[in-house]
């Protein structure tokens, strides 16, 4: 009689071990879920900036992590969750490849991604990128010497460099940055902030020349044409001579350094050229200094931070003058963020 009763316990004590083993593991069963949920966000995430990085880099030659990310596709979120690890170590060992590829160096861990976080452009590249970005453009040539033939021969010399005509910004609309200098309010409050950024690296920068009015740019390019001519001659090109080519010479030569009245980025008052007040040297030599260096390392990545690029780098094809590594363009951060050109 104590054999049965001994057996109906112990049945008993183990069909209350597994009630309660059961509702454990049902107990368990959402958090794990909720785990799993949670890690399947974070790889989505992690997946999508690797996307991002190879989109804003078509060129970066990693098959591997394409397809990768083609397998991942269309997963439901519980699924990346498991293969979070693997995720993650594909988006930094790419992240570390792009960056070698990029640089030509190592990561070194110092704000090193935002290279990865800003696309890279070739010369030609940051020329279409301006193009594309740049304000609305005017349809007419100004008169530069009042004579139509003449005006028009130095127009197509200038367009057969790659010049394109510029609207000229209300003046009225601008922003006073100091010393008489003016520039839209987006590209001062980002040259504030370059030229603070400089400062905090030991560098020095200062505005040498934005905003500048159709007239300003005339004087400029006939006071030019006319010391070339005075070398040459003894006196100015005469609008006749302009016309009939006689000046072509001359009218190369300038617009290898100066746009004609009408074709300036500083119409736009997004251009600006800059320079380094502590090497004592003209900002046409701004190239050779510390602070450019810092500007145009890493594909110009200091500037692109503040939403410039180099007006006219070197190794651009018709872009109108020589490159001028003293000039800069504010096209905004996020064209230099975005996927697009």
């Amino acid at each position: 009689m104590a054999r049965p009763r001994i057996l109906r316990l112990l049945t008993g004590i183990l069909l209350a071990a597994a009630v309660v083993l059961a509702v454990a593991g049902l107990a368990s069963r959402p958090r794990r879920l909720r785990e799993l949920e949670q890690a399947g966000r974070q790889a989505s995430d992690l997946l999508e900036q690797t996307r991002e990085l190879l989109d804003r880099h078509p060129d970066f030659p990693f098959p591997e992590a394409r397809g990768s990310l083609a397998a991942y596709e269309g997963l439901p979120p519980r699924r990346l969750g498991k293969d979070l690890a693997a995720i993650r170590r594909l988006h930094e060992e790419l992240e570390r490849s792009a960056m070698s590829l990029a640089t030509g160096r190592q990561p070194d861990g110092q704000g090193w991604s935002d290279i990865l976080l800003y696309k890279t452009f070739s010369p030609n590249g940051f020329r279409d990128l301006y193009e594309a970005q740049s304000p609305r453009l005017t349809e007419e040539a100004p008169l530069v010497t009042g004579m139509a033939e003449a005006d028009q021969r130095i127009a197509s010399l200038a367009q057969a460099r790659g010049y394109r005509l510029r609207a000229q910004a209300d003046p009225a609309l601008l922003a006073d940055a100091g010393a008489g200098r003016l520039l839209q309010p987006p590209a001062l409050r980002a040259f504030r902030g370059l030229q603070a950024e400089a400062a905090a690296q030991g560098l020095s920068l200062e505005l040498v020349s934005g905003f500048r009015t159709v007239s300003r740019q005339r004087a400029i390019f006939l006071g030019a044409l006319a010391e070339r001519g005075r070398r040459r001659l003894g006196r100015s090109y005469t609008p006749d001579e302009i016309a009939a080519g006689t000046a072509d010479e001359a009218l190369e030569a300038i617009l290898a350094e100066s746009a004609p009245p009408g074709f300036s980025r500083h119409h736009t008052g997004y251009a600006l050229d800059l320079n380094d007040p502590s090497t004592g040297r003209p900002f046409t030599e701004f190239g050779g200094s510390r602070a450019h260096g810092w500007l145009a390392a890493d594909n110009y990545l200091a500037a692109k931070r503040f939403g410039f690029i180099p007006s006219y780098p070197p190794g651009a094809g018709a872009q109108g003058p020589d490159p001028e590594p003293w000039e800069f363009v504010w096209v905004g951060e996020a064209a230099l963020t975005e996927r697009g050109l």
